[in-house]
């Protein structure tokens, strides 16, 4: 079993193409640039000085088949910006927390997961933009300065986003949507099935029992 700095607690380690990551809380140590090969986005600096800036991925419209693309944007807490906050976990459902997928921004590639790509296509819209904030792309995680100063204000940017999306991964809408109307009424559906699936997803374990 790898493990993290300290102040990381968790046992869920697992190492994937140079990287260590902790599928509890997301926390990556990068032992290599398996990405060299690649014209990678390269991060501005964020102006930590101004104490509330921010990056946002602006996602492009699209279908489902066509690639994901972004621009990333710059932008300050303080002048109140509209975007929505994404929550979800890295790994998918397998425990896969392998950087092993691309988007692109301004004909770059920038790495990400497979749970994190199948997030962006399903909030994407067909024809319109869509402002959001994503921890694993809005922070340069390679800079341990910055991930720290935006990891410590993850709660202002959370509470001040139009909205929190919560992806739970590739799942039944129906299904979901049939179990969450009955505990919004206090009641059990009558096959439960689906509600133990919808629970068992790893964004519960990650975020309540993590």
């Amino acid at each position: 079993m790898e493990s993290l700095p300290s102040r990381c607690q968790h046992s869920d380690i697992r190492k994937f193409d140079g990287i260590r990551c902790c599928l509890a809380c997301g926390l990556t140590i990068f032992e290599e640039d398996h990405n060299a090969d690649l014209a990678s986005w390269s991060y501005k600096h964020l102006n930590c000085e101004l104490g509330q800036e921010i990056r946002l991925l602006v996602l492009q419209p699209g279908s489902c088949a066509d690639d994901v693309t972004c621009n990333i944007i710059h932008a300050n807490l303080q002048d109140k910006p509209n975007y929505e906050a994404v929550s979800y976990t890295w790994a998918t459902e397998d425990g896969d927390a392998a950087f092993s997928e691309t988007i692109q921004c301004q004909d770059m590639d920038i790495p990400v997961t497979k749970n994190c790509l199948a997030a962006l296509r399903t909030l994407r819209n067909l024809t319109k933009k869509r402002v959001l904030w994503l921890d694993a792309i809005c922070i340069d995680q390679k800079n341990v300065q910055e991930r720290n100063h935006q990891v410590g204000m993850m709660d202002i940017i959370y509470s001040t986003a139009a909205q929190v999306l919560i992806f739970l991964g590739e799942t039944s809408t129906k299904a979901m949507e049939r179990s969450l109307a009955c505990l919004r009424h206090n009641m059990l559906p009558k096959d439960t099935s689906s509600l133990m699936k919808l629970l068992n997803k790893r964004w519960f374990g990650t975020y309540f029992l993590g």
